[in-house]
């Protein structure tokens, strides 16, 4: 099953996921976020990777995500929220990762997903196959 992480403000604290479902996959065992984080690019100030050092379990829960969402025979999961975001922490592993989230979107169809990424070749990639 996957880990859902629902985002809550601390006390007295304002977030800008406030509200926000999100489905992450781990910073410190992805190749990309290691190679990106060492590049004049916003990863390298990336919070993820500081709090995947800080609070290991948090990483070792987003590595279960990973493991489900790069298996070629996942299958989908209904999730219960409105939207969605696709890694507040973390980022596309392979083609099937991406594969994978668009089987759980169109399994969940009541619910928006959204998805940031800088694998821009692998959502290429996916899509001229997936429009076929």
């Amino acid at each position: 099953m996957l880990v859902l992480t629902d985002h809550k403000a601390k006390k007295n604290e304002k977030n800008k996921m406030e509200g926000m479902t999100s489905i992450n996959t781990p910073v410190l065992s992805n190749e990309f976020c290691q190679s990106m984080s060492k590049t004049d690019a916003i990863c390298k100030s990336c919070y993820a990777r500081v709090i995947a050092n800080r609070f290991p379990n948090t990483e070792r829960a987003y590595q279960v995500n990973a493991d489900l969402l790069t298996d070629p025979n996942y299958t989908p999961e209904f999730i219960n929220r409105s939207v969605v975001r696709i890694h507040a922490a973390g980022e596309l592993i392979d083609n099937v990762h991406f594969q994978n989230i668009i089987k759980l979107a169109n399994f969940n169809p009541a619910t928006r997903f959204v998805l940031w990424t800088k694998r821009v070749a692998i959502v290429n990639a996916v899509l001229a196959v997936e429009d076929k």
